[in-house]
């Protein structure tokens, strides 16, 4: 079954946004805002396929929105519709230009609305699916070094700016060369794609990532993470590795297959970039292989 797309509504009129919830909910999973500032806040966190913003609205109006969403990289790709009672040309104009991919007058047509959403969510789904062709490791389906690099610079920046706390795990299937020897490359590869399933389904959020890094090993980024936290997401990820009971006979510690897992968790600054906080969780990762493997070490400034 396919998976529902997502619709943040953004309106400061309670019965407005109860209107496009009542004409969406069967199609889509429908989020809402009733301010311009919980928009900026939420839509990082919800990353929905499509926002109805309002224009008028106290404090924060549409096009202040709109600017920031735009100028921030989790949230600039995401298309926006205004929704206004504003129907004069010059206004639409204005949306447009700023960054909105359509306009709909109030009060909103329930066919029309539902058919431009339906639009500009497919246009966004097959833009995404361009995208992920570069970015999607062939093997196991989920990102490649390239979309993790992308990833943690972004969240670093993010990170930057508002002062939240950034967690990289670094992971290493342990003794993976002896797997391949004993079992062969076939059965070796069918290995790394469940790893990286079950990497994927430990991460809770829609802003975890999961990464293959190279060869065996992984990669998970858990942006506005703590220390804590992080090491939370380790043992989940062992504990799911454990209970799936892969043999692996071939290696010296354990019958089965095993994780060492690296973290490294810190406040992003200008003092340095982005590729320190690989260079630290590979850093940890060694030492969780030094001590023995099948454990988590970690590291934090």
């Amino acid at each position: 079954m396919e998976k529902k797309g997502k619709i943040l509504i953004v309106d400061d009129s309670p019965s407005n946004i109860q209107i496009v919830n009542n004409i969406l909910k069967i199609d889509y999973d429908i989020f809402f805002a009733t301010t311009g500032e919980d928009a900026i806040k939420n839509a990082p966190k919800i990353l929905p396929d499509l926002i109805l913003l309002d224009i008028l609205m106290p404090n924060m109006n549409g096009y202040d929105v709109i600017k920031v969403l735009k100028n921030e990289p989790l949230t600039k790709d995401i298309p926006v519709i205004f929704t206004t009672a504003l129907d004069n040309v010059e206004n639409e104009i204005k949306g447009l230009d700023a960054g909105a991919v359509d306009y709909i007058t109030k009060p909103v047509v329930g066919a029309i609305l539902k058919a431009r959403v339906d639009t500009h969510v497919e246009l966004k789904k097959q833009k995404d699916f361009l995208r992920n062709l570069s970015t999607i490791d062939g093997l196991t389906g989920i990102s490649n070094r390239r979309m993790l690099d992308e990833y943690i610079e972004k969240y670093y920046r993010l990170g930057i700016r508002k002062k939240l706390p950034l967690s990289i795990l670094m992971l290493d299937i342990d003794y993976f060369k002896f797997y391949n020897d004993f079992y062969g490359h076939i059965k070796g590869d069918e290995c790394l794609k469940s790893i990286a399933s079950i990497l994927k389904n430990s991460l809770k959020r829609g802003y975890d990532l999961a990464a293959r890094y190279g060869g065996e090993e992984f990669c998970c980024v858990l942006p506005e993470t703590e220390l804590k936290d992080a090491i939370k997401v380790a043992e989940r990820i062992q504990d799911s590795v454990k209970e799936s009971k892969m043999e692996h006979l071939a290696s010296p510690i354990v019958k089965y297959v095993t994780l060492s897992i690296g973290i490294y968790s810190s406040v992003p600054t200008e003092k340095t970039d982005h590729n320190k906080f690989i260079q630290k969780a590979d850093e940890a990762l060694y030492m969780a292989k030094n001590n023995g493997r099948n454990r988590i070490m970690f590291i934090e400034d």
